[in-house]
């Protein structure tokens, strides 16, 4: 009986195991085949900012207004890193179409 269950126990783990692999081939030969390799995000789209320092004898309102760039820095790299994508999956969704370029500060 033991030695059922022990069997059962490592056929089952043995097949899950082999889907996986069966998955992961499948994915690999699908990436190949589709001959698509769209990279890596820019770095920038990974990187971080730290928030505006509290320093002693330094006005709330300058702080406030560092915290402020930083933000405004951040939510650029966001709609860049976005943009970034966007161009992508258009370009492969419709490689005849060229993406509309946009004017600076339009929303």
């Amino acid at each position: 009986m033991l030695a059922a269950l022990l069997s059962a126990m490592l056929i089952s783990s043995s097949c899950s195991s082999l889907n996986k692999q069966l998955h992961d081939a499948s994915v690999t030969k699908g990436k190949i085949e589709a001959g698509i390799d769209i990279g890596e995000d820019p770095a920038i789209c990974g990187q971080t900012e730290k928030d505006a320092p509290l320093v002693k004898g330094v006005s709330k309102t300058v702080i406030l207004k560092q915290q402020r760039r930083i933000t405004h820095v951040l939510n650029n790299r966001i709609t860049y890193c976005h943009e970034y994508r966007g161009t992508l999956r258009e370009k492969f969704l419709n490689p005849d179409l060229k993406p509309a370029k946009k004017k600076r500060g339009a929303q």
